[in-house]
């Protein structure tokens, strides 16, 4: 079969929109894709070639739209199929991809497949999903095995309709496991990608996608420790089989972008998964460098930069050459990046915002914006858990209360850590709910948006907004910054993160201060003797004497580097 790839990714900027948040148009309180369109004009401007939907698709929103009941509809609640296909096409007109979401490691329990299993004992879909009887012991009934689910408890729910039967599921109760082992099922998978690939998506993410594959019989698991089982569905026996399956039969025959979240794969794995030779998937995302402030998301700890430097660096050297990477500072998953690593973004709240985006996506590979992210959003101050949605949320909250803390105690902690954060509404501007909803937010607003917003960033001199652009116009005119090699420099540094983009004799320095005080940094012997001219900076001073450079608190700057004899 013919490869229709251009690999136009490698090239793209792509923003990330979750639905529920970002615009509403007719005042129920979420978003919609007619409050998309209204925006379009904002996120062309700002220099974004692709755009990410998180899930648009029909759901109950056990876990807002990660539990799918249609995979070939628009959810009314954002709108119709055929304001989808209008939406792609006023995308299109401005020369913008659109990726889709895929969550098909699960389906939702009100998906038609499964409602099918529970009312006809003989349904054909019954191999669809991973259906095991339970083990008698005495008068009890339990689990096929001890298996945890990621969210809650036991990975096993009794089958309704059934006596002694189970259902896998290993985020929650409502969103059963698919069984990949099962042909058709793959066949159902690329017929649903090609179902959107032929309408005009240009990609998709696809969530969790390294953990379709299991071990044969579903061993029980002897490890201490939430999410029991998970050595035998990571990085599963037969998922870069199944995940090759999926490139031949659909990604190939499209100029596509698949781009993978994974499940804390094996470092081996992480390599294949990305590199071209494999023909699997394109990039993954890799989080290592946010666990640098935090053990399991909830539980602060120092910041430790040569953690956060090292997870940033590592997939960026082991995929060059290999594969292509991805950079990301946020997403709908994940808190703000102003509010953590133990930043003052109080009093440098435009350095801090400027400073993470320059030296995280002038690094090698594509860079993933986040709804917001461009005007220095922060997480939210939750005081309760009834003004949280997410029900991981509610999950942790209730083991929480196990522990002998506060209440106070446990909301600070939710306030860190939570998905909600990066799940309130978009800042528009100062009016009522941020400008997102003239009706009640389906999440709460951040109090800080009569502060920050859309429309104050954009008339401010110190724009967030504008220097985004500035970064993305750079990131997308220099093919150094595109397609150089990665070299980290001052390895070390516990003040400074820096490295080296090169690329047929041409060299960029990109470096950025970590801390609210004034670093002198004296310039590595790789740089020694060469002239440094500044191509983009978050300062308008950059002092640069007998081989030091004076660095401002939080201050990033990428400087092209020639020869002395080159000026």
């Amino acid at each position: 079969m013919e490869n229709n790839r251009t690999k136009w990714y490698k090239e793209a900027i792509i923003y990330q929109i979750y639905p529920y948040s970002f615009m509403d148009s007719n005042g129920d309180g979420i978003g919609d894709i007619k409050g998309i369109m209204s925006k379009l004009d904002y996120l062309e401007n700002l220099g974004i070639t692709a755009i990410w939907f998180s899930p648009l698709y029909p759901s109950p929103d056990k876990d807002y739209g990660y539990d799918i009941s249609d995979y070939k509809n628009i959810a009314p609640h954002f709108g119709t199929l055929e304001e989808f296909k209008t939406l792609l096409d006023e995308c299109h007109k401005r020369g913008i991809k659109v990726i889709m979401d895929s969550v098909m490691n699960h389906t939702s329990s009100e998906h038609a497949w499964f409602k099918d299993v529970i009312n006809n004992p003989s349904s054909k879909y019954r191999d669809y999903y991973i259906i095991r009887k339970g083990i008698k012991n005495g008068k009890k009934l339990l689990p096929p095995n001890n298996w945890t689910s990621v969210f809650t408890g036991s990975a096993w729910e009794k089958l309704p309709s059934s006596d002694d039967e189970f259902y896998l599921h290993l985020f929650t109760k409502e969103q059963p496991d698919l069984n990949w082992d099962n042909p058709k099922v793959r066949e159902e998978m690329v017929d649903i990608f090609n179902f959107w690939f032929d309408m005009g998506v240009d990609g998709f993410r696809m969530d969790v996608f390294n953990v379709f594959s299991k071990v044969d019989g579903l061993p029980s698991d002897n490890a201490l420790k939430m999410s029991r089982g998970s050595k035998y569905y990571i990085d599963g026996p037969h998922e870069h089989e199944y995940l090759h399956e999926l490139y031949e039969k659909s990604f190939k025959k499209y100029d596509s972008l698949l781009v993978g979240e994974s499940f804390g794969p094996h470092p081996e794995d992480k390599i294949r998964y990305a590199s071209e030779a494999s023909e699997e998937i394109d990039m993954l995302f890799d989080f290592a460098h946010l666990k640098s402030d935090n053990r399991n998301n909830y539980f602060k700890k120092k910041f430790d930069i040569l953690e956060f430097k090292k997870g940033l660096a590592t997939p960026q050297i082991n995929l060059y050459g290999k594969g292509w990477n991805s950079l990301v500072l946020e997403n709908h998953d994940t808190p703000r990046s102003i509010s953590r690593f133990d930043f003052n973004s109080t009093e440098y709240h435009y350095e801090v915002s400027t400073m993470l985006p320059l030296i995280t996506f002038f690094g090698f590979g594509t860079p993933f914006i986040f709804e917001g992210e461009e005007i220095g959003m922060t997480n939210c101050l939750f005081t309760s858990i009834d003004e949280c949605m997410d029900p991981v949320t509610h999950f942790i909250h209730t083991i929480m209360k196990k522990l002998p803390m506060t209440e106070f105690q446990r909301m600070k902690m939710i306030s860190f850590g939570c998905r909600d954060n990066a799940r309130t509404p978009m800042q528009w501007d100062d009016t009522l709910n941020a400008g997102f909803t003239k009706g009640k937010p389906w999440e709460k607003v951040n109090p800080n948006y009569k502060e920050i917003n859309v429309k104050n960033d954009l008339a401010s001199v110190r724009s967030i907004y504008h220097f985004y652009q500035s970064v993305i116009f750079l990131k997308k005119s220099n093919k150094t910054l595109i397609y150089g090699d990665f070299h980290e420099l001052s390895k070390n540094s516990k003040e400074v993160f820096s490295y080296l983009r090169s690329l047929e004799g041409n060299t960029l320095f990109i470096i950025a201060n970590f801390t609210d005080e004034t670093v002198e940094y004296k310039l590595p012997k790789e740089i020694e003797g060469k002239t440094l001219t500044s191509l983009l900076s978050n300062y308008n001073d950059t002092e640069l004497k007998d081989g030091i450079i004076v660095l401002n608190p939080y201050q990033a700057t990428c400087y092209e580097i020639k020869e002395e004899n080159d000026r």
